[in-house]
């Protein structure tokens, strides 16, 4: 993984037949997370709202109703990601919502590219080309677990905080792990305000 790539996560309203409600991108270049608060599209006004997914995610329908029109975010995303890469925990998942919004937005050609590798394949290849023992990694790999919180900003900033600390040139120790999931963190809360304070 380059420092030019993307990661990006998606919240939806339900699994399988539901429609994508939030979108965020952790961006290692900038040091920066965008979130999108995504308002349904009339194309999804019959997709399924799952009580169950609400609770996962943590926002109600009417919060999701005052997100940004679908083509907004579209274009959003797209000179956001200025043709970078985005890689996901779920490339197939991610990859099938982030189409979505491209498409119901008429702008499919516009939508950017994943491979198809999740990160944690990815995150296991950096650890091997920087020498981290198990012992870091799993370190690492609990604290990403505990600062993801099901809301798109905070699941790509954990992510972008775990590969930041596997990719450093500094020794991994529990301050260092805590000082970099802090400031990712924070720029997740800054990024998605309508989630209020966590």
């Amino acid at each position: 993984m380059s420092p030019e790539n993307l990661i990006i996560d998606v919240e939806t309203s339900a699994i399988n037949s539901g429609f994508p409600i939030e979108l965020a991108i952790a961006d290692f270049e900038s040091g920066t997370v965008r979130a999108w608060l995504i308002k349904p599209a009339a194309a999804w006004r019959d997709r399924e709202w799952s009580p169950a997914s609400q609770r996962i995610h943590g926002l109600a329908r009417e919060i999701v109703e005052t997100g940004d029109a679908v083509e907004v975010v579209a274009r959003d995303i797209a000179t956001f990601a200025n043709g970078r890469v985005m890689m996901s925990d779920n490339f197939a998942f991610d990859g099938h919502w982030l189409a979505q919004v491209f498409e119901v937005a008429g702008v499919a050609k516009f939508c950017p590219r994943m491979p198809a590798k999740n990160l944690g394949e990815i995150a296991g290849e950096i650890c091997a080309r920087y020498g981290r023992n198990r012992a870091d990694t799993e370190a690492v790999d609990r604290m990403r677990k505990a600062a993801a919180d099901h809301s798109a900003a905070g699941d790509a900033a954990s992510w972008a905080a775990a590969i930041e600390i596997v990719a450093g040139v500094e020794t991994i120790d529990m301050a260092r792990i805590d000082d970099v999931f802090g400031k990712w963190i924070l720029r997740a809360a800054d990024a998605a305000p309508w989630r209020g304070e966590r």
